[in-house]
């Protein structure tokens, strides 16, 4: 018999549901095999006792001894009652054989915020037909589905006939950065009056990495004396003169060789050249993290206040984080290689990785999905490590919660040997030392009243 295909006759989205997010399974493939069967279990709460194997002794018990008293109203009722509870129990034991299942999901990589679409597919591959099937996506904390914007997705189908095969698609959005995995489903069936009913719980192995939500920044330009991958205290890029991309507005302290008299001369200000980049430009960003740290007994005997102090750090650190993957992204629009360090654990507790300049935008912002609000020992090293494997030709820029002693002696140790540059997000003594080379953070927004800080 050849494939048919259905569209599901209803679909509904209801209530919340808590679900632990465990970040196991990472996969970036859209199709993987499903769970063993194995992990079966039965939703007794949708039974009727009436419809258990141990009932069906019962009436078989009883259908005997109205044979052997030749009571023919008892020997009907219990022959019918008897059948009737056999081919539940068999419908029930068979509904959910041979079932395959695909989830496609549009993009396992996304910005908070941002929507994903998941294609599914459930194909019934033997001769019994399901009567109804009910597909529950398990929910999370992590995604509100469906058009109603709900945190647990149900499908509802009726009649699935042999060997059809049934799609379709719904949407998701992120609410929350992270690691998590998504996939995990549950499928329920059974007979027309759902007496009796059989569950089953599959995994398509999937893992989603959640980055930080965009904003908009406006992002400094780099000084055009710079040279790039050129060693010496000013690095920056080296251009061809020969070669110009276009022309700007003049700035302070642009070189008066650059200057491009004829269209200054048409616009009636001053302008620039833009001259064609010879090498590749790159910069590098640490991320420190330790100022954001959550002290587990902050306030000792005082749980509201400790829940509002966890809350609003939690809500700093989101934004702090937000605003370096949008600083990320801009520069990346701009063809700048970029590099990543952090002194933050992964979610998985460990190290996060250590990236040199690179053109691959996922490698820096998968690190961000993963950093949590922990600090690795000795959280200084990951610092003090950068001067020797970044080339002394790329900018760096550290973002912290405040700039602290430890940042100032390093900044006096090393700033004739780099570029550097802070952001912070609290102001303090040494960002009044570092003046000019440290700024807020939240200068770097386009829109600040627009974003509550």
């Amino acid at each position: 018999m050849g494939e048919k295909k259905a569209k599901p006759s209803t679909k509904d989205v209801i209530e919340d549901i808590p679900k632990n997010n465990d970040g196991n399974a990472i996969s970036s493939s859209n199709k993987e095999s499903l769970e063993n069967e194995d992990g079966e279990h039965n939703r007794k709460r949708e039974t009727s006792v009436l419809f258990e194997p141990i009932t069906a002794w019962f009436l078989v018990a009883f259908l005997l001894i109205s044979l052997w008293f030749r009571v023919l109203p008892l020997i009907i009722v219990f022959s019918f009652l008897l059948i009737m509870t056999s081919i539940i129990i068999l419908w029930r034991k068979m509904a959910l054989k041979k079932l395959t299942f695909t989830l496609d999901v549009s993009n396992l990589r996304i910005f908070n915020g941002n929507e994903i679409t998941v294609n599914a597919t459930i194909k019934n591959n033997k001769w019994l037909p399901l009567l109804w099937l009910e597909w529950e996506l398990i929910n999370d904390a992590h995604f509100i589905w469906g058009d109603q914007e709900k945190q647990k997705y149900i499908a509802r189908f009726l009649g699935v006939m042999p060997f059809q095969n049934v799609q379709w698609k719904f949407k998701g959005k992120a609410i929350k950065r992270g690691v998590y995995p998504i996939g995990d489903f549950v499928v329920r069936s059974g007979d027309a009056f759902r007496f009796a009913e059989k569950e089953l719980h599959y995994s398509l192995r999937k893992t989603t990495y959640i980055y930080p939500k965009l904003q908009p920044v406006q992002v400094p330009q780099f000084h055009p004396s710079l040279q790039w991958e050129v060693k010496g205290e000013k690095g920056g890029f080296l251009e061809d003169p020969l070669l110009i991309n276009g022309v700007r507005d003049y700035m302070v302290g642009d070189d008066w060789k650059r200057v491009n008299w004829r269209a200054s001369a048409k616009k009636g200000e001053l302008q620039t050249n833009i001259y064609q980049p010879i090498v590749s430009k790159q910069m590098f960003l640490f991320v420190d993290i330790k100022g954001f740290v959550i002290e587990i007994e902050k306030y000792p005997g005082e749980e509201e206040k400790q829940k509002k102090y966890e809350k609003e750090r939690k809500e700093r650190f989101e934004t702090f984080l937000s605003i370096i993957a949008s600083f990320v992204v801009a520069y990346h629009n701009q063809n700048v290689k970029i590099g990543y360090a952090s002194n933050g654990k992964s979610y998985l507790g460990e190290r996060q990785a250590f990236i040199l300049p690179t053109s691959s935008l996922p490698l820096v912002l998968d690190q961000m999905a993963q950093i949590t609000q922990m600090t690795i020992h000795h959280s200084n090293s990951t610092l003090h490590s950068i001067p020797v494997n970044v080339p002394s030709s790329a900018p760096i820029f550290i973002f912290c919660e405040k700039i602290t002693k430890e940042h100032y002696e390093w900044y006096e140790e090393h700033r004739r040997s780099f570029t550097i540059h802070f952001y912070y997000d609290q102001s303090n003594i040494y960002s009044k030392k570092l003046f000019g080379v440290a700024t807020a953070v939240d200068e770097l927004l386009q829109n600040k009243e627009n974003n509550g800080r």
